[in-house]
């Protein structure tokens, strides 16, 4: 990821020539103004090692370099990839079933675009097999609430929010200028944000060149306080992603008994 004033270095997504790993080193820029760089991929026996390597990140500069001469500022995951020639894809009902990662081309490029309703239709299928028939909820609104994206807004628009609730005043990430009141907003949406990534994930804060240095603990204390949780139960992203163990002398004291 690199700071947004690199963002308008290229103007579309820039491909090398594709390997047996996959699509290769690509750099890109983004909706919001960065600039990306990456991924590489490795063939690993466990599709769940998505580790972060100061090797795979020389990796990812040495490609990149070739292409357009820049470096990123901050480590990619590692993109695994399944072992062997071949890799099926299953769509099962199991409850066994577990996810495996997938290339983003399979699913998101021509020719293959039309296969994400397709699979949503077969999966849906599949849900009314194990349940049931289950009828449409009355009223039902497929349409969410557009997000909002604070700094984009005018100067009036901003006032009018803070206004209205005086945390989109209270800056939580300044790499990216994202509010309190954005990471509010995406904890109580439908099907909200519970956990660091989460919060990343819908409006931003830590997708800076400081990758939540600054803003990282402020999250965490916001989902603390909105989920009613402490924050020692607040994750980075699944359940075994802790990051905090309790209070920094009570952890000193627990250890040295």
């Amino acid at each position: 990821m690199l700071d947004r004033g690199e963002g308008k270095f290229v103007s579309q997504v820039i491909f090398q020539c594709p390997s047996d790993k996959g699509k290769g080193v690509l750099i890109s820029p983004t909706v919001h103004g960065n600039l990306i760089v990456g991924p590489n991929a490795e063939m690993v026996p466990d599709p769940e090692r998505r580790e972060t390597t100061l090797a795979g990140l020389a990796e990812v500069r040495k490609a990149a370099s070739r292409s357009a001469g820049r470096s990123p500022t901050t480590p990619p995951s590692r993109r695994s990839q399944a072992c062997g020639p071949r890799r099926t894809r299953t769509i099962s009902s199991s409850a066994r079933s577990r996810a495996r990662p997938a290339s983003s081309t399979w699913l998101a490029s021509s020719p293959r675009a039309h296969l994400g309703p397709a699979i949503a239709q077969h999966v849906a299928g599949l849900v009314q097999e194990r349940f049931g028939p289950l009828p449409l909820r009355p009223g039902f609104n497929p349409l969410r609430r557009p997000m909002i994206h604070f700094a984009s807004l005018s100067k009036e628009e901003k006032a009018a929010w803070i206004r209205k609730d005086p945390r989109f005043g209270r800056m939580v990430c300044r790499c990216e200028s994202v509010t309190e009141g954005e990471v509010v907003d995406a904890i109580h949406r439908k099907a909200g944000a519970t956990t660091v990534d989460g919060v990343k994930r819908r409006v931003r804060p830590g997708m800076g060149r400081c990758q939540g240095g600054f803003c990282g603990p402020r999250v965490m204390e916001i989902l603390a306080r909105e989920l009613g949780v402490p924050m020692t139960a607040v994750r980075k992203d699944g359940p075994d992603s802790i990051l905090l163990l309790g209070p920094t002398k009570d952890v000193r004291e627990a250890v040295h008994a």
